[in-house]
């Protein structure tokens, strides 16, 4: 098989490689597609080698002992800690689920993971049919998803919150009701929910937005139903 290698010192570059063997607890997927994020880059800018993991969607081609719920033939999307980039992986069942034959992969790369973290976000905030919601960064690979996601869960009012007239035109194709740059001296009225993707001074601009966040003080960044319906993100 082939695998992307990430040698110290040199660039990138693609390798044939043994194919790994699935342990118990583990499976053997094909992979369609793999993602590749600011992370990864974060990762190579030191010069080291490195084994990135990543999300990723493929096809079960063997499963270890003790896997069950998956067989050969199933196609799963999910994330993997190690050796991502590569033709074949291993990934833990627990960490994966199965991805109907119909969803384009491209699509289902970006719910592994960004969609997880919004929904367990979303989750997280309890937020309630007939509610508000504000989302920052709204035009990133979690925000757009937020966006989309806060609205299938019943949200009446969607905010999304961006860094250019753009990127707030993007998110008001995923569905938001209102959109505001951060450079807008003001970003509307109060919501019952925030969820910041940005952190530091922009946390604070976004709080002032929830009324039971009185008192509160930034100490450091923030961390970051139904299939959302696609939408095209800005050129460039």
């Amino acid at each position: 098989m082939r695998k992307v290698l990430f040698r110290a010192g040199r660039p990138a570059e693609v390798v044939e490689a043994s194919v790994p063997v699935p342990g118990p607890g583990q499976l053997l997927v094909c992979t369609e597609a793999v993602g590749v994020g600011v992370g990864l880059v974060r990762m190579l800018e030191p010069g080291g080698a490195v084994r990135p993991g990543a999300e990723m969607v493929g096809t079960v081609v063997a499963a270890g002992p003790d896997s069950a719920g998956f067989e050969a033939g199933d196609r799963v999307g999910g994330v993997v800690f190690e050796d991502a980039n590569a033709e074949l992986v291993l990934a833990d069942p627990r960490l994966v689920s199965h991805v109907p034959a119909k969803v384009d992969a491209a699509a289902a790369l970006a719910l592994v993971r960004g969609g997880l973290i919004a929904l367990s976000a979303l989750r997280a905030g309890r937020v309630a049919p007939g509610e508000s919601v504000l989302v920052t960064a709204a035009a990133s690979g979690t925000g757009h998803l937020a966006v989309q996601l806060a609205k299938a869960l019943g949200a009446a009012r969607v905010v999304a919150a961006a860094g250019s007239a753009d990127k707030a035109d993007f998110a008001r194709q995923c569905g938001a009701d209102e959109v505001v740059t951060y450079s807008q001296p003001s970003w509307g009225d109060p919501v019952d929910l925030v969820l910041d993707g940005v952190g530091g001074e922009l946390s604070s601009a976004a709080l002032t937005l929830w009324p039971r966040s009185a008192g509160w003080s930034p100490s450091a960044p923030a961390a970051a139903p139904s299939a959302p319906e696609a939408c095209s993100p800005p050129a460039g």
